[in-house]
């Protein structure tokens, strides 16, 4: 059936428009796209099982490791028997002066030597000062058996010669310097001057824990 012009041009007409409408937007707004957070990670961020032992381990293997406290002894220092006392100054003994009491530190080292002699107390009167003279020059030449540290968790077979004995022992000596207190109280009685001594309290220089010992005599 043949179609006429006019009935052509209205058709293509039409056909125009319903291929303009498919590419035409819609005046309809697509609702937004809304991402929610499961917790789940991805594989890339996730540690692995591997991983997580591996470090582990790792601080495991820098970590300290315990070390047990050392074994220790002490052999206690011991006066030598001719330490002698301090002499009652002459220039009191014409004077009625009362007893008096003079205290000092020893430093000692190593080897049992006084090497220090501190007053615990500073003098205020020229006779005390006089007294502690007395007590200088006398405890200048005292000596004393050293102070000794065993560590007996070095366990080496060691002689140490004591009082002229010798002692064997398992274990590492070491020496240590350490300090005496002694109280000296300078006296008459039945007019005769007379000095008596004292320690009073002792320790090591060098290791706390460490008593020092002896008496002077």
């Amino acid at each position: 059936m043949a179609m006429s012009a006019k009935a052509f041009r209205v058709a293509c007409t039409g056909g125009l428009l319903a291929l303009t409408g498919c590419v035409v937007p819609s005046s309809r707004q697509e609702a937004p796209v809304r991402f929610v957070d499961t917790g789940v990670q991805t594989a890339a961020a996730a540690p692995s099982r591997r991983a997580a032992d591996s470090t582990r381990s790792t601080a495991l293997a820098e970590a300290p490791a315990q070390v047990d406290p050392p074994r220790l002894e002490f052999i206690q220092p011991k006066p030598d028997p001719g330490n002698g006392l301090p002499i009652y100054p002459a220039s009191l003994l014409a004077r009625h002066v009362p007893p008096t009491v003079v205290k000092v530190r020893l430093r000692i080292e190593t080897d049992g030597a006084v090497f220090k002699v501190d007053p615990l107390e500073q003098p205020v009167t020229a006779d005390q000062r006089a007294f502690i003279d007395a007590v200088r020059d006398a405890c200048w030449s005292w000596k004393y058996s050293p102070l000794i540290r065993i560590d007996l968790s070095r366990g080496s077979t060691y002689q140490i010669a004591t009082d002229g004995s010798s002692t064997e022992f398992k274990g590492h000596p070491t020496a240590l310097p350490f300090h005496v207190d002694y109280a000296f109280t300078f006296s008459r009685r039945d007019g005769r001057p007379g000095v008596e001594t004292e320690m009073i309290a002792s320790a090591s220089d060098a290791f706390d824990g460490a008593p020092g010992g002896g008496q002077g005599g």
